[in-house]
């Protein structure tokens, strides 16, 4: 470097000195040398140095960017968190009011409907073994219906068989009166005859009702012939006493 242009390098009277320039003077002053001493510490401060710059410069931009304002809520946004707020709360209160209820009156009422079942189904139980004990009892009663018409069939049966002795009993001492010409004890003996007669027709079968509605007929003529032909009073309480012994065997023989 020439002597003008290190004078151009000093700095004027009055200014200040640049100190880039001072630096790079006292460089060039400074002998050079073959084998540059390269400071490890100094490369890696200088290789250091761009990246604080860079952090420096992400902060600074980071911080030059507009802040967000934060809107505040809007009024619907505003009644819309009350009416949750409030349905909650109704809600909850519906939901309490119906546990309240169920344990107040629905809880009692089930067990008292508990309670009913187990009666009713008592109720049913007894119901069954009262129905199996009617069953029992119209079994009884139609046993004890049949036995009761079979005995008043055998009493009806008794006492048809007794009218016909009786009838058959004052026929015989009818024609045994008579024999011996005693027309007044024949009489008194076929007095109660045609009575016994006619109850016959109320207890056997009414097949059997033609024959003693004859028998009956033949009484009346023997009563009429008894004062004026003995003979043929005699002859007709035969017939009478014939029939009777008939019907007696065909009904109860």
């Amino acid at each position: 470097m020439s002597e003008s242009e290190f004078n151009e390098l000093e700095p004027v009277a009055g200014q200040p000195e640049d100190e880039s320039v001072t630096e790079d003077t006292q460089q060039l002053t400074q002998p050079v040398s073959t084998e540059p001493d390269i400071d490890v510490e100094e490369v890696s401060d200088e290789e250091q140095e761009p990246e604080a710059e860079s952090f420096e410069d992400m902060e600074v931009e980071e911080s030059t960017e507009p802040v967000e304002t934060v809107k505040e809520p809007g009024k619907l946004n505003l009644f819309l968190k009350k009416l949750l707020r409030w349905s909650t709360g109704i809600a909850t209160v519906f939901v309490l009011g119906i546990a309240a209820a169920w344990f107040v009156r629905v809880r009692p009422l089930q067990s008292q409907l508990t309670d009913t079942s187990a009666s009713l189904e008592a109720a049913q139980q007894e119901v069954e073994t009262l129905q199996d004990s009617v069953s029992d009892l119209q079994e009884q009663r139609d046993s004890l219906e049949s036995e009761k018409r079979n005995l008043e069939d055998l009493l009806t049966t008794a006492v048809a068989d007794q009218r016909i002795l009786q009838a058959l009993a004052d026929v015989s001492a009818a024609r045994v009166a008579l024999a011996e010409d005693d027309v007044v004890t024949a009489k008194a003996a076929l007095s109660g005859t045609e009575e016994k007669l006619q109850s016959l027709l109320d207890i056997l079968p009414s097949d059997v009702g033609e024959t003693v509605q004859g028998m009956i007929s033949r009484l009346t003529l023997v009563l009429d012939e008894i004062d004026e032909d003995v003979f043929a009073a005699e002859n007709d309480l035969e017939v009478l006493w014939t029939n009777l012994q008939a019907l007696e065997s065909s009904l109860f023989q």
